[in-house]
C-alpha cells in the first residue's frame, strides 16, 4: 500500500485534517510494508535497521527540499554569468532548472564543487580539466 493524502497541522504541529491529495496543500504518503520470513532474529534486526536508516535519509531529504530548490534557483540565476555558454544554452539550462523545480525530479541532496585553479576564459575539454575540491 502507498496512499497519498493531504495533511494539515496547526501551529503546534497537531493534526487538523487528512484529505484527498490537494496540490495546494502539503502531500504526504504512507507506506505500509508487510512480509513473512523464517529468517533469524539477527537478519530481521539487520533488515529493520537498514529500513530505518533509509527512511531517515528520505525524511532528511524531504526537510532539505526547500534549501535544495533555493540552490537550484541560484544556479539558474547564475547561468547567465557563464562566459562559455551561448545565450541559447543558457536559456535551455534555465528551462531545465524550471522543469526540475516543478516536481519532475526528486532531489536527495547536492554536492558543491569548486575549482582550485580558476580560468574562466578557457573552455573545459579533456586536456585541461581543472583540479577539483570536494
Amino acid at each position: 500500500l502507498h496512499p497519498m493524502m493531504s495533511v494539515s497541522f496547526d501551529r503546534e504541529e497537531k493534526l487538523i485534517s487528512i484529505s484527498a491529495p490537494d496540490p495546494e496543500k502539503q502531500i504526504y504518503d504512507y507506506i505500509y510494508i508487510q512480509f513473512e520470513s523464517d529468517g533469524s532474529p539477527e537478519k530481521l534486526k539487520e533488515l529493520e535497521t537498514a529500513i530505518s536508516r533509509h527512511m531517515l535519509a528520505v525524511q532528511c531529504s524531504f526537510k532539505d527540499q526547500s534549501s535544495i530548490l533555493d540552490k537550484l534557483e541560484e544556479i539558474k540565476n547564475r547561468l547567465s554569468e557563464q562566459q562559455n555558454l551561448s545565450e541559447e544554452d543558457v536559456i535551455e539550462w534555465q528551462q531545465l532548472c524550471d522543469w526540475l523545480k516543478k516536481d519532475n525530479f526528486s532531489f536527495f541532496g547536492y554536492c558543491s564543487f569548486s575549482r582550485k585553479n580558476q580560468s574562466p576564459t578557457k573552455p573545459l575539454n579533456s586536456k585541461n580539466l581543472p583540479d577539483w575540491e570536494f
